[in-house]
C-alpha cells in the first residue's frame, strides 16, 4: 500500500503476507499486470520480502499503478495485489486579494478585519490544496496551521498602528508541495479627514459660492459632501473644488447653516 499522493521519486510503501507452511520469501514488484501461463508477473523485480520499503519511480508524473506478488519458499506465487500513487513533484501556485472596506475606496480599510480572497488552480488527478496565512513573513507564517482551501476568508489584520498592512500566504498540494509566498497589501486608516468650508456672511440669492479646503492626502475620488442638514440626508458626494456651488433651499428668509464633510 502507498500514501495516495508522493512528491518524490522515492515511492515508500507497505506490505503484508502470509504462508503457514514454507513462509513468504519474496515479492515481485511491477508497474504491469501482465502474467505468464502460470500466473506470475512477466516484468517487474524481485526483492526480498519485506513488510516496508521503497520504490524508485523513474516514469512521468502523475498517477502510477503498482502490482505486487508475493512468493513463497516453495516457488508457489500469490495472486496479485495493486494499489495506485499520483506522483507529483510540482509546487501549486495561488495568489490573493484583499476587498476594500464597506465605505472605503480600493485598497483602503477602516476595519481591522477584511475580506481575503483566495485563488489557485485545481490540482490534476484528484489533488486538493490548502493553504495558510499571517500577518508577517517570518515566525508567523512559519508556525500557522494549513487548513482547507476556501475562497474567502475573513482576517484580522495588525492594527498595532495605521498604515499599510500585507498579509502573506502559503500553498500546499496533496504530495507536500508547497508554493512559493505570495502577498497582497492595504491600507488601514482609522483617522478622519480635516478640512474647512467658508460661506459669504450674507446673500439676497439661493446659489452660493463657497470656499473649501482639505489638507488630506488621501481622500477619496469624490470627498466632499454638502448639506443643510448635519446628517447629510439626501446628499450626494461629489468632486472637491474650490470654489464649490451650493443652492440654499427655499425656505424663506434667515439664518442658514450648510455643513461641509469629507
Amino acid at each position: 500500500r502507498f500514501t495516495p499522493f508522493n512528491n518524490g521519486l522515492t515511492l515508500p510503501f507497505t506490505l503484508s503476507g502470509i504462508d503457514a507452511l514454507s513462509g513468504v520469501a519474496q515479492m515481485r514488484l511491477s508497474t504491469s499486470s501482465a502474467v505468464d501461463a502460470s500466473g506470475r508477473l512477466t516484468t517487474g523485480t524481485t526483492f526480498a520480502y519485506a513488510t516496508s520499503g521503497s520504490l524508485t519511480w523513474t516514469g512521468a508524473q502523475g498517477p502510477v499503478t503498482v502490482y505486487a506478488q508475493l512468493i513463497d519458499a516453495a516457488g508457489n506465487v500469490s495472486g496479485l495485489s495493486s494499489d495506485t500513487i499520483v506522483v507529483d513533484t510540482v509546487a501549486p501556485s495561488g495568489g490573493l486579494t484583499i476587498a476594500p472596506g464597506a465605505q472605503a475606496s480600493a485598497g483602503y480599510t477602516n476595519s481591522g478585519t477584511v475580506n481575503v480572497s483566495l485563488t489557485s488552480p485545481t490540482e490534476p488527478n484528484g489533488g486538493a490544496v490548502s493553504f495558510k496565512m499571517a500577518n508577517d513573513n517570518g515566525a508567523g507564517l512559519t508556525q500557522a496551521g494549513f487548513q482547507d482551501f476556501t475562497p474567502t476568508v475573513a482576517w484580522f489584520l495588525d492594527t498595532s498602528s495605521e498604515g499599510s498592512k500585507t498579509v502573506y500566504a502559503q500553498f500546499r498540494d496533496s504530495a507536500g508541495n508547497t508554493s512559493s509566498v505570495t502577498s497582497a497589501s492595504i491600507t488601514y486608516d482609522v483617522t478622519a479627514p480635516g478640512g474647512t468650508l467658508t460661506a459669504p456672511a450674507s446673500t439676497r440669492t439661493r446659489p452660493l459660492s463657497l470656499t473649501v479646503a482639505s489638507a488630506a492626502s488621501d481622500l477619496a475620488a469624490a470627498p466632499l459632501t454638502l448639506s443643510e442638514s448635519a446628517t447629510f440626508t439626501g446628499s450626494t458626494p461629489q468632486a472637491l473644488s474650490s470654489p464649490v456651488a451650493f443652492t440654499l433651499a427655499n425656505t424663506g428668509d434667515g439664518p442658514r447653516t450648510v455643513y461641509a464633510r469629507f
